[in-house]
């Protein structure tokens, strides 16, 4: 799935390492990783898209969201949570991202209630997360 694309992707980082889209090339080899299910290539491209400074097609916001995607389908739902609440902590975050953050927290609480603190009803955390994202 995707060989050729992940292939051609591959060859930019080994060919010309210092190609001014080297954030967009990590983020796209980051989808077709997390896709085929290789989580620690998946993060590992998407945290190198992270701290990237080059131009990409995704906002920083964006990257993070699928960074927190991944913990959640690998089943590391705190480092889920922490991923999806620094991005609610952020400055200027726009609605539609707001949104979808709020809306796999609020679902984590509800599925991983085991993610609460010790003062917080998971049920009740999961509603107002997602009224808060529609």
């Amino acid at each position: 799935k995707y060989d050729w694309s992940l292939q051609a992707f591959q060859k930019i980082l080994i060919l010309s390492p210092s190609f001014a889209r080297l954030s967009e090339v990590h983020v796209r080899i980051g989808i077709i990783m997390k896709t085929r299910g290789d989580i620690k290539n998946a993060l590992k491209h998407f945290n190198k898209a992270l701290v990237d400074s080059g131009p990409c097609s995704i906002t920083k916001l964006e990257i993070q969201f699928h960074i927190g995607h991944i913990h959640h389908i690998n089943g590391d739902y705190l480092g889920a949570k922490q991923n999806f609440e620094l991005i609610l902590a952020s400055k200027n975050v726009p609605n539609d991202i707001k949104a979808l953050t709020l809306r796999q927290l609020g679902w984590l609480y509800h599925t991983i209630p085991q993610i609460s603190t010790r003062n917080e009803n998971p049920h009740l955390k999961a509603i107002e997360l997602l009224k808060l994202a529609v």
